[in-house]
């Protein structure tokens, strides 16, 4: 039968592979009864794995699987494959009462056919009748051994069992208690009591247990000797039941006495009857009826109602042709049941017909009905079986569809399709093989000899072998000749169609013209061989990724990690491997942002190491795309080391700029404390000489013996007076000078040192004090230079060195902007620097009142090498380095306001934890 249905299946979709696993859950071992497989034998019972089957059966639900489900599974370890990996694939799980029994799978290994949701339906509804069909085989088998078992049981023990009402009247009796007691019948024991049948202890007896079972509601059951009417004592086994009505309530008394094995097998055998037909009839997928010989319906199980609507009560007792019989068919209906209840013959019986029926709701379905003869005295009753096949019918429809849209497919597709016989000669061409071929006709085609049609005989010949001994061949490419005798590329799938006892039909075949694609593959491999030199004669490394692994990399990319082509596609390569430690968490973080704002591209810089350990500054730059149905990330990696190290180097040439701008001014000022401090201590030299006569004597002479008075002329000669006033302020004087120069070189050193790599917490007002004071005679003679500082201003985190060299340069520009307006007056102007908190930054102001800045080159002062300075007086790197370092290195901000005459405001925002990242940090 599974061949059949295997047979039946491939008639609707193809399914050359197919077979079907029992599950026996008692043994845990899965076995397969039927097993038809192209490639793999047919497996021998066996304990569960981790199979596609063996997950169908453990989610119950159905899967039918493509490229993305089948990886999934594998890849969560769902599954494991067991035999060769198919293309497509459909497992259904059937049950049987209401378990899981098996799995029906179908299977495909051509690429070129996908099983769709429609074809899992239609193998849905075939489990649904497989699981049917054993579950109906598996209870036929039941109720055969329990018939078989009842009436072993029924033919060897003794039993009697009555019924009695509350008032201890029998109700009912059976045969054998009839018999014990000496009826006849049954029935004349209805409304009698234990006094008609037994003497009057035991009646009595009987009777206070009876009054006992309905007063406790307790089972009963005893051994006695009791005495019949005839005289005849039997033991037997007594035991009695309370009988309840539907509330629970006592009712009655059901008993059974153990004597008599006839009668305890004919009870058995009536009440086994009695449940295997309630079962057959309660449990049937298919209506049951029985029909009387009026023609009214006896018989109507769960089935009937579930199919047509009408419950048990509404259906018992009613014409069945009143019922269900649609009108068309009443007329012919009566005239063959009035015949088959007359003499039991009629021209439906023993068959299976297909016909339509009439639900309660007006609804008329198609049915399939058997009817069958049981004749029950001198009168003919029938019973029918109906079957739904409203389903089946749309699978019919469906399957006609189905092929009307196959022919039409065949008619208007685009590709060729044809049908050869054993020989190779074509037996059919669709219109697309005709106008691929230029005839005019599939006649045409069909008349022509097999050289006339290709250009290889020997390769064609080759086909048909490989044909016949494997039955299918994909992707053969061939050289088809047109009708003009050009030669055209071709693709070709050929199978083999047999019919259902394996004999060959004819080969069944698609083809298509690839002559242009074979061209354009030329012009392609052509256009890819020019991208690859191009893309590894660039100067910069490019990579593409597509689901976390390298597709792509160029000579450059191997270059700047210092590794091999194998070292990229190996599995354990990763391109964060050669990010340094401490800018990992950039990256991660440069990533979720991407994720966040759904950004699909970003630059940025961090330092990477290569393969030897060498450290390399590089700027990335990375997109995110689809390719090739998977998530893409293409990145151009730029080597960025060189340009640090010239970048180092012009801002230190900017730096040694401003200090050979500043080192005459600072020169000026450490001058004029020296040259004071130099004048005091030649007058404190000259003071000593005088006062060295008078502390010679004193130390060469007593106290007592002092010549005073030579002591006073010493001391009015050496003017002693004006010394002791003067000595101390030449002291202070020249204390004073020294503090100044240490300021200014102390000064000068921290602009001068590297300063930290990293940033730092610091008070920025010290560094601009700092910056004040090394640049002051630059301004000094030009303007006044005041500042108004926050004094709640929060020391911030930035590069203190660099953040000076911003500083000088602004006080140096302010102070040239003023020199240009006041040089011919003779007045001096206003610098003033000013510091605000603002929120989480900080803001510097630094004003002057010079003569500003033309409106059309204010957009270009930020620009490198660009100044409006006379030559000789700057490079045009200052304001372009300030930018850098307070934008790129600090995440600040930094913009002008200036009007022509009037004059400048250069405005510096910086953020106080130095939030942004430096490049590289």
């Amino acid at each position: 039968m599974l061949k059949v249905i295997h047979h039946k299946i491939n008639e609707v979709v193809p399914a050359e592979n197919c077979y079907v696993a029992l599950y026996d859950s008692k043994n845990e071992l899965i076995s397969f009864p039927y097993f038809v497989d192209e490639f793999d034998a047919p497996p021998k019972p066996r304990a569960k794995k981790k199979g596609f089957t063996e997950f169908v059966l453990k989610t119950g639900k159905p899967l039918i699987l493509n490229d993305k489900i089948y990886n999934k599974l594998i890849d969560e370890n769902e599954v494991n494959i067991i035999g060769t990996p198919p293309a497509s694939w459909i497992g259904v799980p059937f049950s049987v009462s209401s378990k899981s029994a098996g799995v029906l799978v179908i299977q495909s290994y051509k690429n070129e056919f996908i099983y769709s949701e429609e074809d899992k339906n239609f193998i849905v509804t075939v489990a649904n009748q497989i699981g049917s069909i054993i579950e109906r085989k598996l209870n036929e088998e039941k109720l055969n051994k329990e018939q078989y078992l009842f009436q072993l049981f029924m033919d060897n023990i003794p039993e009697s069992i009555y019924f009695k009402d509350k008032k201890g009247r029998f109700l009912k009796i059976n045969k054998t208690s009839a018999q014990r007691v000496g009826l006849n019948d049954p029935s004349e024991a209805v409304g009698k009591t234990d006094y008609d049948f037994f003497d009057k202890k035991t009646a009595r007896q009987s009777e206070r247990e009876n009054l006992q079972l309905l007063k406790t509601g307790n089972i009963s059951k005893k051994e006695k000797l009791k005495l019949y009417r005839d005289g005849i004592k039997r033991w037997i086994e007594s035991t009695k039941i309370p009988m309840k009505d539907k509330d629970g309530n006592i009712n009655g008394i059901f008993g059974i006495t153990r004597d008599i094995t006839e009668r305890k097998e004919w009870e058995e055998k009536i009440k086994q009857s009695e449940e295997r037909f309630r079962t057959i009839t309660q449990t049937a997928t298919d209506a049951i009826l029985g029909i009387n010989e009026k023609g009214k319906i006896t018989v109507w199980n769960e089935a009937a109602h579930r199919i047509f609507g009408y419950s048990q009560e509404e259906a018992i007792g009613k014409d069945i042709h009143a019922l269900i019989v649609p009108g068309k068919y009443k007329d012919v209906a009566y005239k063959g049941m009035k015949k088959f209840f007359r003499i039991g013959k009629g021209n439906i019986l023993s068959k299976t017909l297909e016909l339509s029926a009439l639900k309660k709701d007006g609804t008329e379905i198609p049915i399939e009905l058997a009817i069958s003869k049981v004749k029950s005295g001198n009168t003919w009753n029938a019973t029918g079986i109906i079957r739904d096949i409203s389903d089946r019918k749309k699978y019919e429809n469906r399957l006609k569809d189905k092929e009307k849209r196959f022919n039409d497919l065949i008619k208007f597709a685009t590709i060729g399709y044809y049908r050869l016989d054993e020989n190779g000669e074509i037996l059919i061409a669709n219109p697309a093989l005709v106008n691929i071929l230029g005839y005019n006709s599939s006649e045409d085609i069909l008349t022509q000899k097999t050289e006339d049609l290709f250009a290889d005989l020997t390769k064609r010949k080759r086909l048909l072998h490989i044909l016949k001994n494997e039955e299918k061949v994909y992707g053969f490419e061939d050289k088809w000749k047109r009708q003009d005798n050009s030669v055209i590329d071709t693709r070709e799938s050929v199978w083999t169609i047999k019919d259902i006892n394996n004999n060959f039909v004819y080969y069944e075949g698609v083809l298509e013209d690839i002559t242009e694609q074979n061209q354009l593959m030329e012009i392609l491999q052509e256009s890819e061989s020019k991208y690859r030199t191009l893309l590894d004669r660039l100067n910069e490394a490019v990579y593409l990724i597509a689901d976390n692994k390298f597709e792509l990399v160029n000579n450059k990319f191997l270059e700047l990690l210092g590794i091999d082509y194998e070292d990229v596609f190996s599995e354990d390569f990763k391109l964060t491997d050669f990010v340094a430690p401490k800018d990992r968490n950039l990256i991660l973080e440069r990533q979720k942002e991407l994720i966040r704002q759904n950004k699909k591209s970003d630059n940025y810089e961090f330092t990477l190491i290569t393969k030897n350990g060498n450290e390399k500054e590089v700027e990335i730059s990375v997109t995110f795309m689809d390719y090739k149905g998977k998530k893409g990330t293409q990145g151009i990696l730029r080597d960025l080391t060189a340009h640090k190290q010239m970048e180092t180097q012009i801002r230190h040439s900017q730096k040694m700029e401003a200090v050979g701008t500043l080192a005459a001014g600072i020169a000026h000022e450490i001058n004029t404390p020296s040259q004071f401090i130099n004048d005091n201590l030649s007058f404190l030299r000259n003071a000593f000489n005088d006062l060295k006569p008078i502390l010679t004597l004193q130390q060469t002479t007593n106290a007592e013996t002092i010549n005073t008075v030579k002591l006073k002329e010493l001391a009015e000669k050496a003017d002693l007076d004006f010394l002791l006033e003067e000595i101390p302020s030449a002291i202070d004087q020249s204390a004073d000078g020294i503090q100044r120069i240490a300021k200014i070189v102390g000064a000068m050193r921290e602009f001068a040192h590297e300063g930290p790599k990293e940033k730092i917490r610091t008070d920025l007002h010290k560094l601009i004090e700092s910056t004040i004071t090394i640049s002051k005679n630059t301004w000094k003679y030009a303007a006044e230079l005041k500042t108004d500082f926050d004094k709640n201003l929060p020391a911030i985190v930035c590069l203190p060195n660099e953040f000076n060299q911003v500083i000088v340069n602004m006080i140096v520009n302010a102070s040239h902007a003023i020199e240009d307006k006041f040089q011919d007056t003779g007045g001096k102007g206003l610098i003033i620097i000013t510091t605000r908190k603002m929120g989480e930054s900080v803001e510097i102001k630094i004003s002057d009142n010079g003569n500003g800045i033309p409106e059309h080159v204010i957009s270009k002062i930020f620009d490198p090498f660009f100044t409006t300075k006379e030559v000789g007086k700057g490079t045009g790197q200052g304001l372009a380095i300030a930018y850098d370092i307070i934008v790129q290195k600090h995440g600040g901000k930094i913009f002008v306001d200036s009007k022509v005459g009037k004059g400048t405001t250069f405005n510096i925002s910086l953020p106080i934890n130095g939030n942004h990242k430096t490049p590289g940090g």
